[in-house]
């Protein structure tokens, strides 16, 4: 199909940029932008804060960037109260949708403090987050298997720095009913056995079906099983920082083609046209190259 890019335009809705916006996060939306714009592609940045009304129906695209404990429990209330229903029918009729760090522990079920108090998340990833002293810092190298990229742009690249370590849920629901079985049980050992047996199995067919993409160097998830993000439907969910879409600009390219796919009814193989970029192959090679 040919597809008049000039007549095209996307609005992009990004989600309290005074509040999550760490570590260069802003530079996702400027790429976003900037790669929309060199193909003539109107673009639209509309920052939505607290008191802001999100309508699902005239975003094309939604950012949510990552930010500290403190800021997140600034603007949580209007999320989950304001903006959580809009927010899961965007995702549910295939919104594109890009939460790094704290924006994505925010779409996922809660995130459990180290001291036990449960934040809400809007509950559409199938994933929980439990925090840790301990801080999983540097590169990361991730696998994205799943997407329709070129080999070489499914490996993604990114900084992460976070606390919190992200799970799958199906793994949490079956491992805490193993974890309550009664004690005292003729059959308790093989029935433990095999609820835990169960929960891994459940776990993995979770990963399988929603991971982002598997680690390739860094932490990942929660720097267990290996795991990086979250992927459902046209959302997806990463600790990579970086920023992570002037690192990985065939995944932006990617964003922005499900965005008109969405938009205007174009074949589910749409692809922008390619942009001349010389220096990109070194820039990806030298990110490869870098140690963890």
């Amino acid at each position: 199909m040919n597809f008049d890019l000039k007549a095209a335009k996307l609005n992009l809705a990004w989600l309290y940029p005074e509040y999550l916006n760490l570590y260069g996060d802003q530079g996702n939306v400027m790429a976003l932008r900037r790669r929309a714009e060199w193909r003539g592609i109107t673009f639209n940045v509309s920052p939505i804060s607290i008191g802001d009304e999100f309508i699902e129906t005239y975003y094309d695209l939604v950012f949510i960037g990552g930010g500290q404990d403190q800021e997140q429990a600034s603007m949580h209330f209007d999320l989950i109260e304001k903006k959580a229903e809009p927010l899961r029918k965007f995702i549910e009729q295939g919104g594109v949708l890009l939460a790094i760090c704290g924006g994505y522990q925010l779409l996922g079920q809660y995130y459990k403090t180290n001291e036990g108090k449960l934040t809400k998340g809007i509950g559409v990833l199938p994933v929980y987050t439990q925090a840790q002293k301990k801080r999983l810092i540097g590169n990361i190298e991730f696998v994205a298997e799943k997407l329709p990229l070129a080999e070489k742009d499914r490996h993604m690249f990114g900084f992460e720095n976070h606390s919190g370590l992200t799970y799958f849920l199906d793994e949490s629901e079956n491992r805490e009913s193993a974890n309550n079985e009664p004690e005292g049980t003729a059959s308790y050992e093989a029935n433990e056995v095999d609820a835990k047996a169960k929960a891994d199995q459940a776990a993995l067919s979770c990963q399988a079906l929603y991971a982002f993409g598997k680690v390739v160097k860094g932490n990942g998830n929660n720097g267990e099983d290996g795991y990086e993000g979250c992927h459902y439907k046209n959302t997806f969910g990463t600790y990579a920082h970086g920023s992570f879409l002037p690192k990985n600009p065939a995944f932006a390219d990617y964003l922005l083609a499900l965005a008109l796919q969405r938009k205007y009814n174009l074949a589910s193989d749409y692809r922008l046209p390619a942009l001349s970029e010389p220096l990109l192959g070194n820039l990806r090679q030298d990110l490869a190259a870098c140690e963890v």
